[in-house]
């Protein structure tokens, strides 16, 4: 495998890329609404801390999104712009803005396949306290790239186990 992708990624696309891992379905949001709910009711017949903790978590989950777009859009401004990947049977290469990280497979603690990208998190330090990680947008990718990568993905037994979302269930 070895693919190479140039492109120009802006803050908006970076930040709508990172924001669609979060929880979006409608049913899982009530879902979890309804768990802190349920935690809050049942903490009232006891210790007032615990009530206070699922309230907490509860007003977590409704401001979210807006607190979740402003991080991102931060974290943005550092990988805008000028975007280069190299994929390749060892590992990745990723430049984009300031950030220039070559990330060994082996390392790789989780890839998380979303509609827009997937981002890709390792074990490895960029200054000695700050994981790399990387996310690619697959709209800079042709589908038999896509393709080719996602199966990769599925049958490398460095990282068949790591992937989380839609491609793990498309190639079971």
């Amino acid at each position: 495998m070895d693919i190479r992708i140039d492109y120009v990624v802006t803050q908006e696309d970076l930040a709508e890329a990172v924001r669609s891992n979060v929880v979006r379905s409608p049913v899982q949001r009530r879902l979890l609404i309804g768990f802190w709910t349920a935690v809050a009711v049942f903490g009232a017949l006891g210790p007032w801390g615990f009530t206070v903790v699922a309230l907490a978590g509860l007003a977590m989950i409704g401001s979210a999104p807006v607190a979740y777009r402003k991080l991102a859009l931060m974290a943005a401004r550092r990988f805008s712009g000028e975007t280069a990947v190299r994929i390749t049977g060892d590992g990745l290469a990723y430049a984009a803005g300031t950030a220039r990280y070559e990330i060994p497979w082996t390392s790789v603690t989780r890839v998380t396949d979303n509609p827009l990208a997937w981002a890709v998190a390792s074990n490895l330090k960029t200054d000695g306290r700050v994981p790399m990680g990387a996310t690619i947008l697959k709209a800079a990718f042709t589908p038999e790239q896509q393709a080719g990568f996602e199966s990769f993905l599925a049958t490398d037994s460095r990282l068949a186990s790591k992937v989380r979302g839609p491609v793990k269930a498309r190639l079971a």
